[in-house]
This record gives C-alpha cells, sequence and structure tokens, in this order.
C-alpha cells in the first residue's frame, strides 16, 4: 500500500487533514504519533470546554462513544491526581500547577497508546 503525502477524514461537521512530509516508514509513524498527540491535546480541550458550558459527563461520554464513567476517568481523574502532587511537589499556584498537569497528562496518554 503506498502512503501519500496527505491524509484526509471527513465525518459530520469535521475534517482532519494531516500532511506528511516525511518518506520513510519511521519518519512517518513519527509524524502520525506526533498528529495524535496534537488530537489528543484537542480532545481534551474540547472536553474542557464543554465541561465550563456545563455539559454533564453523560453527554460528554455520548460525544465520545464512551460511558461516562469512562469519560470522567479518562479525562478528570488522572488530571486531578496530577494537579495534587504537583502543588504538594512544588507549592505551585493553580494556572501553574494546571499547566503542569496538562504536559503531564498528554505525556501519560501518549505512552498509553505506544
Amino acid at each position: 500500500m503506498e502512503m501519500t503525502s496527505e491524509l484526509t477524514a471527513s465525518r459530520s461537521e469535521v475534517k482532519v487533514t494531516v500532511a506528511l512530509e516525511a518518506d520513510g516508514p519511521i519518519e512517518r509513524l513519527q509524524a502520525l504519533r506526533a498528529a495524535d498527540e496534537e488530537l489528543a491535546g484537542w480532545l481534551a480541550d474540547a472536553v474542557g470546554r464543554a465541561r465550563g458550558a456545563g455539559k454533564s459527563w453523560a453527554e460528554i461520554g455520548d460525544a465520545l462513544g464512551v460511558s461516562r464513567q469512562a469519560a470522567w476517568k479518562l479525562y478528570n481523574e488522572p488530571l486531578r491526581a496530577l494537579i495534587d502532587a504537583a502543588r504538594a511537589e512544588a507549592g505551585m499556584n493553580d494556572d501553574e500547577a494546571m499547566e503542569v498537569a496538562n504536559q503531564e497528562l498528554r505525556a501519560l496518554r501518549a505512552r498509553r497508546r505506544r
């Protein structure tokens, strides 16, 4: 199977395009992993915005195709634990702790996908 330099997928109101500039298979895998990490960040941001807009975990779970419990666990529980750990270790304020926790959560999700 030949791999094109641009992958495009459309579903409902979403169109995703990934441009791959790498020629080798390992470089393409690395590029796709980077795109996956970016999408994971967008998902986390969208979940946060949905919660900020008053959406329930059941609604978020439905949108993600998982149960409300799974959605909460995936997007809330790890973040809370990381925020608490960052605060305890570094004496950070809430914004600093949130930024560190978000970085760690993205790294954790990336490791789980490997």
